[in-house]
């Protein structure tokens, strides 16, 4: 009785440890999308994707743009400058450590909809005031997506770390619960 206790002790210690093995060995990546092979201006984005959130990267400053309106003549764009929510900072330093990584348990998977557009800092870009880019001026812009090849091979690989820990702890466990048969010897007669 007391080693089936201990057995169930074992076996709940190990699919917690488990558990946390897998969640930290499974990740979910994003890229930045590659560019088309057509040249776009900005405007075309900004008009083919008005449902994304769009960050204005003005040199090291990071603001969130609201209320985009694209000009008549698709040369400039009106926006109002607000301060970049948390949820919105994470592409700022490149993901978790820096690998382009996130979470999409927690409030990181908004950056799957994200548009950066990259301007040299500017003194008129300022959080809470109406804004007027020049599209001109926009040096690059980068669509986040999710990585499936990297995201798809991070869970195989956990998956395989998984597994390999399971039957290690089920073999472990079995060697430690298994007792071999006694065999009394002194019946055993050998002859010469």
């Amino acid at each position: 009785m007391k080693s089936l206790i201990n057995l169930l002790k074992i076996r709940k210690f190990t699919g917690i440890i488990i558990l946390l093995i897998f969640t930290q060995s499974c990740c979910s990546y994003y890229k930045v999308a590659k560019a088309p092979d057509v040249a776009v201006t900005p405007a075309e984005i900004v008009q083919a994707n008005p449902q994304r959130y769009f960050i204005l990267r003005a040199g090291t400053s990071a603001y969130c743009m609201n209320n985009v309106v694209l000009s008549q003549d698709k040369k400039t764009l009106t926006c109002t400058l607000d301060s970049l929510p948390d949820e919105h900072k994470l592409h700022l330093k490149n993901g978790i450590n820096g690998k382009m990584r996130y979470k999409r348990t927690r409030a990181e998977a908004p950056i799957l909809n994200e548009v950066h557009l990259f301007v040299t800092p500017d003194p008129f870009a300022v959080a809470g005031a109406r804004y007027t880019l020049v599209l001109e001026k926009v040096q690059k812009v980068e669509f986040l997506e999710k990585d499936k090849g990297r995201t798809t091979k991070s869970y195989i690989l956990g998956g395989v770390v998984v597994t390999t820990l399971v039957a290690v702890v089920v073999i472990s466990i079995a060697a430690l619960l298994y007792t071999p048969p006694k065999v009394d010897l002194s019946s055993i007669r050998i002859e010469l």
